[in-house]
């Protein structure tokens, strides 16, 4: 009897234990911005292969249940770009990655559901991608661009 409820409770947590709590498309797409920016040091326990940013806490990552909610990365002196697979970051409310140097364009592809997104001090350059005419929950947009 001891064994067969050892059994059961090793199958119950062990999926726990193989898999991270993070939804799968979250932990890829903030793989791919730290790979975008270059896998700056300044993003404490991010990585680009593996990791949970939800269970490990990732800088500047706030998470709800096991989706990525909250994404503050501002002044850290980060450059490059953030990657191709913001879009699947469907529970992402709040991008704030004000004063860094990303330059060029604002991405076309941005998380769906934002409400605050905030790219003051990025140095872009040219006019807003016309997906943010689509973001019908963004309520706080702020860009400052070099033209």
């Amino acid at each position: 009897m001891r064994r067969v409820l050892l059994f059961f409770v090793f199958l119950v947590l062990a999926p726990t234990s193989i898999y991270g709590d993070t939804d799968p498309s979250d932990a890829s797409a903030l793989r791919v911005m730290y790979q975008g920016l270059h896998s700056p040091g300044q993003l404490t326990k991010w990585t680009s292969n593996g990791g949970d940013p939800c269970v490990e806490n990732w800088k500047g990552v706030k998470c709800s249940s096991s989706r990525v909610t909250e994404i503050n990365l501002s002044g850290l002196g980060l450059s490059g770009d953030m990657g191709y697979q913001l879009t699947s970051l469907t529970s992402l409310t709040n991008l704030d990655m004000s004063n860094n140097n990303l330059g060029n364009q604002i991405p076309y592809n941005l998380p769906p559901n934002l409400q605050r997104l905030n790219f003051a001090g990025c140095g872009f350059s040219g006019s807003l991608p016309y997906s943010i005419s689509l973001m019908t929950s963004l309520k706080y947009l702020q860009v400052t661009s070099i033209t």
